[in-house]
């Protein structure tokens, strides 16, 4: 694999597991707001 390849593969899994910790940090918030 190039190095562009590593690159790119690498920062859509940053971009994936920020989405991921997100959704689940809002999920929590969420979960709080309504107990």
């Amino acid at each position: 694999m190039s190095l562009e390849a590593v690159l790119l593969v690498v920062i859509l899994g940053v971009v994936l597991l920020m989405f991921f910790f997100e959704t689940e940090i809002h999920r929590d918030l969420i979960r709080f707001y309504c107990n």
